[in-house]
């Protein structure tokens, strides 16, 4: 005798909320994070003289930005 398995309605609808809440978390948390970079470094003035002295810290930056902004895609599609 074969068994079949299949997915409830109701788990596939939890789901489908866990998946928007962890990518609706994440994104507050990756860009709000971004956001405060952007506001420390500004009101510091630190761009030009830190990625003028070390491009290997300005590319890291660069890095960690692109990072924060993808992290809630792949939190939606890791779900």
């Amino acid at each position: 005798m074969m068994e079949t398995w299949s997915i409830s309605k109701e788990f596939l609808q939890s789901l489908q909320k866990m998946r928007l809440w962890t990518t609706s978390l994440c994104a507050a948390l990756g860009w709000s994070f971004t956001a405060y970079l952007y506001t420390v470094f500004a009101k510091h003035d630190l761009w030009g003289p830190v990625t003028a002295r070390h491009p290997i810290i300005a590319g890291s930056l660069v890095l960690i930005h692109a990072l924060f902004l993808v992290w809630p895609l792949l939190a939606f599609w890791s779900i």
